[in-house]
């Protein structure tokens, strides 16, 4: 499993006074909509974020989260003046930052990067990419969006190439090594004329949340009458959006899937009932159903008097 050496922690964690680019501390309490506002309306920035936050909060380490918009900044000049004199580290979690809608954000980042005197630790950068990303013949890797064929035209493909060129060469002049995503974004980058050797495959931030030792249990439990089964379909991926008759695809999707699960183990036919509602975190319903499937934007609830062994 990817995850953060040993010794590039402890290298993290002997530094003092660490910024961390984070929208906001774990700890700080924010009504909803500031929240929202500050995350870019996307939780997923503050899991990653609090991985790496949790590994580095030791007694000895003076953490401050900041820095989260300081790429938007037209004249950073004094915004970096302030952070060179108070911090010994900057440390930035990312997530996937290598898309060309992000290009022009992610040349403030490398003006920032660049006038830090300070080493600057990038961790879990990811290339945003399609299903065909690598070539078979050229082994380049085109950036486009996830789960589709598509990409960028060859012009906005070459600047945004040269953006990243220029932020990971900014990061490696103050750090050994950057860690990345996955084996897809590590070839990105050596296609991009970097050494293999100092980017390193980690994972997602979120991986160190619980510390080194975390391990994934598999088992192969039959299913039964309690059993819930979890499901992710995203709209923006083709034949996923839309809706047909009043009925939302996804809602349909979620059927067939449930019924493909079901039928090589119900000994009985069974009626499903499909809701479209969001499905708050956590949610547990209180009503006496056979088995639960959540499915995006849906759940998907199956009943009757068939037993799933």
């Amino acid at each position: 499993m990817p995850r953060l050496s040993e010794n590039h922690l402890e290298t993290v964690r002997s530094v003092k006074k660490i910024l961390i680019r984070s929208p906001q501390a774990p700890s700080e309490r924010l009504d909803p909509i500031t929240s929202t506002r500050r995350i870019g309306s996307n939780l997923g920035n503050l899991l990653y974020i609090n991985g790496v936050y949790r590994s580095l909060s030791t007694e000895s380490a003076d953490i401050t989260a900041g820095a989260f918009r300081a790429h938007s900044l037209e004249d950073p000049a004094e915004w970096l003046a302030k952070v060179n004199k108070r911090f010994d580290r900057f440390v930035v979690p990312m997530s996937n930052a290598f898309r060309v809608s992000f290009s022009e954000g992610l040349e403030g980042l490398t003006r920032i990067v660049e006038g830090l005197d300070m080493p600057v630790t990038v961790i879990g950068v990811g290339a945003q990419a399609p299903v065909d990303a690598v070539d078979p013949e050229t082994g380049r890797v085109r950036m486009g969006r996830t789960g589709s064929s598509s990409s960028a035209n060859d012009a906005k493909l070459e600047r945004h190439d040269d953006v990243v060129r220029r932020f990971v060469k900014a990061v490696l002049e103050r750090s050994e090594s950057i860690g990345v995503r996955g084996p897809i974004t590590q070839s990105y980058l050596v296609s991009l004329g970097f050494d293999a050797d100092r980017v390193d495959v980690i994972g997602c931030p979120s991986l160190f949340t619980w510390g080194p030792g975390l391990r994934i249990s598999k088992g192969r439990r039959p299913l039964s009458r309690r059993s819930r089964v979890s499901m992710n379909v995203d709209y923006r991926v083709a034949g996923m959006g839309g809706s047909s008759s009043g009925t939302p695809r996804s809602t349909r999707v979620s059927r067939a899937l449930f019924r493909t699960l079901v039928r090589p183990v119900s000994s009985s036919r069974m009626r499903t009932r499909s809701t479209s509602r969001s499905v708050t975190p956590g949610h547990r319903s209180t009503r006496s159903i056979r088995s639960t499937v959540k499915v995006g934007c849906c759940t998907t609830r199956a009943r009757g008097r068939g037993s799933i062994p």
